[in-house]
């Protein structure tokens, strides 16, 4: 008896020397802030200044920096930008200073070019740290597919990779998702035109408008004396400008509005589906939705009704579900225009890991795709994004849980937030004020005890804060001995 009152004496000893001896070393992290880790580095903050890291502390970047951004947020290039006494510059996943801080201000790299800016000018470096384009322009945006662009006294015009201005810099706005089948839109003078790739003016400018998407199918819609047509590519007006409204080509149908009725025509401009819509949408995956007299239904391309037009709203499907409102409450239907749930539902939202949010009086559940309600509807609020890892969470009484496929509650409600994801099969929870770590069967593997934590990483690390610093654990709580002082 007196040996294993002993042993258990020893280990309990040995318990309460370990915890004591985590909480103190977690007492001593090193860093004042810290990023999050992205392929095998991330940045710190010490002594006030940033540098950058490698998984196993050691030391890449060194702490120098008033600000570092992160390495390939666009672009798949390790450059990242630094700032250091109010100027800005870059730098490589190597530590190497690709453009010492000088500028006012940098962005990320795009298609292989960085945007600065100096005195309000903006201009281009490539990753050598060249300066391709000069810093003459008041503004310029991102390139894309070689180009992207620029304005200059008020004017707006395209460069090219190289700093060569496309054609002349006389335009009031530019389509914004540039080149489209070779040429976009430009306006000029209250009027709309097209140019091509050399900057020159294919089509002049004349039109009031043109649709949000340029030739989307081979066509765009384009407004002149206050009447819709469609141009192509070789701005030729194949439809003429007789239309009170029109869509877009998503499909070989496009909605146009004749007098006071919506129809649809194919791309010779001959119709196809006759003008008895009071409201019709694109196609999209080979449906539309439409209105007649006032209620909602949607068709295919052949003018056959999916679902009837006797709702008060329709939404495009989300997997094989049409999202349908009548009576002021949402229900689904199928694809065949069967109500497969009954619209009883004051608010719903998309099927996502087998999973529909619903709710009903301010109380959320969840239902399966064919209506089976697989929790009650007992919750302040729920996760929108349905089940990741066969777990979805769910708040009730601000207290967030989780609740498995079957509509279990795993975790009982308890927790003050959680986090968005799951990593290395583990959640962030606060409870109390604090924050720890769940596993995916709901236990507590990390105890609450940091004032912030991060997600666990894909390298096994999490950055967690505690007595106002920043340190690294790995998924069994263990702290990293180089995070400590």
């Amino acid at each position: 008896m007196i040996g294993r009152t002993l042993t258990g004496i020893i280990i309990t000893a040995f318990v309460i020397l370990t915890n004591t001896t985590v909480f103190a070393q977690e007492s001593r992290f090193k860093y004042d802030d810290m990023g999050y880790y992205s392929e095998n580095m991330t940045t710190v903050k010490i002594n006030g200044k940033w540098g950058c890291i490698d998984k196993n502390g050691v030391e890449i970047i060194p702490a120098i920096y008033d600000e570092i951004g992160g390495f390939g947020w666009l672009d798949t290039e390790d450059i990242a930008t630094i700032k250091r006494d109010g100027k800005m510059g870059y730098i490589n996943r190597a530590g190497k200073e690709i453009i010492a801080p000088k500028y006012d201000l940098t962005t990320d790299f795009m298609d292989g070019r960085g945007k600065v800016m100096t005195d309000g000018k903006w201009g281009f470096v490539d990753k050598m740290g060249k300066e391709i384009v000069p810093l003459v322009y008041d503004e310029a945006q991102f390139f894309r597919d070689d180009y992207t662009q620029v304005k200059k006294n008020g004017k707006w015009g395209f460069i090219d990779k190289n700093g060569k201005e496309i054609g002349k810099l006389i335009y009031d706005k530019i389509y914004p998702w540039g080149f489209e089948e070779g040429i976009t839109a430009a306006k000029r003078n209250g009027k709309w035109g097209f140019i091509n790739r050399e900057g020159m003016e294919v089509i002049p400018p004349k039109y009031q408008e043109t649709s949000r998407w340029l030739f989307v199918g081979g066509l765009a819609a384009v407004l002149r004396d206050d009447r819709w047509g469609y141009i192509d590519k070789n701005a030729h007006e194949v439809i003429k400008p007789i239309y009170k409204g029109a869509g877009d080509f998503l499909g070989d149908l496009a909605p146009v509005k004749l007098f006071n009725k919506w129809k649809y025509i194919d791309k010779a401009g001959n119709t196809v589906l006759a003008a008895i819509y009071d409201s019709a949408d694109n196609f999209y995956e080979g449906v539309a939705v439409v209105s007649v007299n006032g209620k909602y239904g949607m068709i295919n391309t052949e003018g056959k009704e999916i679902v009837p037009a006797k709702y008060e709203k329709i939404d495009y499907p989300f997997d094989q579900l049409i999202p349908v409102k009548q009576n002021g409450k949402w229900g689904f239907a199928d694809r065949s225009g069967v109500e497969v749930i009954a619209p009883v539902y004051e608010q719903i939202n998309y099927l996502r890991g087998g999973l529909i949010p619903v709710m009903i009086a301010g109380k959320w559940g969840y239902i399966d795709g064919d209506g089976k309600k697989i929790t009650p509807l007992k919750y302040d609020k729920v996760s929108i994004w349905g089940l990741m890892e066969n777990l979805s969470a769910v708040r009730e009484n601000g207290k967030w849980g989780f609740v498995n496929k079957d509509g279990q509650e795993i975790v009982k409600p308890m927790y003050d937030e959680v986090g968005l994801l799951w990593h290395n099969e583990r959640m962030t929870v606060k409870r109390d004020g604090k924050w720890g770590y769940i596993d995916l069967s709901g236990k507590e593997i990390i105890v609450p005890k940091y004032d912030k934590a991060q997600e666990f990483s894909w390298d096994g690390l999490a950055g967690v804060k505690r007595k106002g610093h920043w340190g690294y654990i790995r998924p069994d709580g263990v702290a990293e001995p180089w995070s400590l002082k």
